[in-house]
């Protein structure tokens, strides 16, 4: 089982790193998990823990569109 998501990937603009370093820094300890900028996204729908065939089938599905 792995956790998984939809989401779209965000290509961040020099503003955008720094917003994303400045929000880091001021909330620093509390409790968020931090990604890197350069994997920023905007998850459209959260699947949770998904069995792994079923994430083959919902990767393939796309294809089919």
């Amino acid at each position: 089982m792995k956790r998984t998501f939809i989401a779209i990937p965000v290509s961040p603009s020099p503003l955008l790193k720094e917003l994303f370093r400045d929000a880091r820094y001021r909330l620093s300890g509390s409790g968020i998990k931090w990604v890197d900028p350069e994997s920023l996204h905007l998850t459209l729908k959260f699947l949770g823990d998904t069995d792994e065939m079923k994430i083959v089938l919902i990767s393939l599905s796309h294809l089919k569109h």
